[in-house]
C-alpha cells in the first residue's frame, strides 16, 4: 500500500501489468479530469446512470469492485438485482449489487453495464469529513489506462488499444495477486537492523498510509520492538470498521533504480 506524497514529482501510470514512473505520453487522452486529495487519498467525480448529481468516488486501485453507499444508492433509486459476497480488509460480506449502471467520469470516460456493491461507507465520511460516495478501482483500469499525475492534481485517460508509450521511463513489471489485484516487488530496510527484506506489495492508492504490513510479516521479519514506544494510526475499511494501527518507520525502501 502506498501513501501519496505531494511533495515528490511523481506521476503514476497503471496500464497493461505495467508500473511506469515519469512518463511523457505523446498522444490524446479520451478525457482530463480534475480530482481531489482527501486525508492523502484521491477522489474523483462521477455521475451515475441518468442522475446528475455528482457523487464523489475514492480512486483505489486495491479495490476488486466498484462500490457505491447504500444510502446514495437509495437516493439515486438503483435497482437491487442480487447479493453478492465481498471481501474487505476484516472479513468478508453478504451485500446486495445492482447491476447494468452505467458510470460517467468527466465528459468522454464512461462504463457501461457496471455492476455495483451496496455498502454503508458513513463511517469514512465520518472519519473523513469528507462526502465518500463510493469506491471504484478494477472496472476502470480494466478499460481505460490510467495516468495519475499528483502534481497537477488531474487524471488522464486513455484506450488500451490505441495506447503506445511514448516516454522513457524504465518500465517494472507488476505481479499478479488475488482478485485480479496488482503488487510491486520492493525492498525493505527496517529501522531497527540493517538486513534487507524483498516483499510483494500490493499497489493500493485506497491506503492512506505509506506502507501497510500485515501482523504476520511484521512477526516473520521482527520488524518492530516490543519495548519501544509507538504512535498509533487510525485505518478503515469497506465494512463499517475503524481501526488504530502502530505506527513506526523505515530505514528505506526502493523499488527499480528508486530508493526513498
Amino acid at each position: 500500500m502506498s501513501r501519496v506524497n505531494s511533495t515528490l514529482k511523481t506521476m503514476l501510470i497503471l496500464a497493461l501489468g505495467l508500473f511506469l514512473r515519469n512518463p511523457s505520453i505523446a498522444q490524446i487522452p479520451v478525457d482530463i479530469v480534475p480530482f481531489d486529495i482527501v486525508n492523502h487519498l484521491i477522489f474523483i467525480n462521477l455521475q451515475v446512470n441518468e442522475n446528475k448529481d455528482t457523487l464523489h468516488f475514492l480512486f483505489d486501485t486495491g479495490a476488486g469492485v466498484t462500490v457505491i453507499d447504500s444510502e446514495v444508492a437509495e437516493k439515486l433509486s438503483l435497482i437491487r438485482t442480487g447479493e453478492a459476497r465481498v471481501g474487505t480488509s476484516g472479513k468478508t460480506l453478504l451485500s446486495q449489487e445492482s447491476s447494468s449502471n452505467r458510470i460517467l467520469i468527466g465528459n468522454d470516460v464512461a462504463l457501461d453495464s457496471t455492476t455495483l456493491i451496496l455498502m454503508d461507507l458513513s463511517h469514512i465520511t465520518q472519519l473523513f469529513k469528507y462526502q465518500v460516495d463510493g469506491v471504484i478501482g478494477l472496472d476502470l483500469l480494466d478499460k481505460y489506462v490510467t495516468e495519475t499525475n499528483i502534481d497537477d492534481r488531474e487524471m488522464k485517460f486513455y484506450l488500451p488499444d490505441s495506447f503506445s508509450y511514448q516516454g522513457d521511463a524504465t518500465a517494472s513489471k507488476l505481479t499478479n495477486l488475488e482478485s485480479n489485484l496488482f503488487g510491486l516487488i520492493v525492498k525493505v530496510q527496517p529501522r531497527k537492523n540493517s538486513t534487507v527484506t524483498t516483499m510483494n506489495l500490493k499497489i493500493d492508492t485506497g491506503a492512506s498510509n505509506w506502507l501497510t504490513l500485515h501482523n504476520r510479516t511484521v512477526e516473520i521479519f521482527d520488524l518492530l520492538s516490543s519495548w519501544k514506544n509507538h504512535k498509533y494510526e487510525q485505518g478503515f475499511g469497506a465494512d463499517a470498521t475503524v481501526t488504530n494501527n502502530i505506527k513506526s518507520k523505515t530505514r528505506s525502501l526502493a523499488f527499480g533504480d528508486k530508493k526513498w
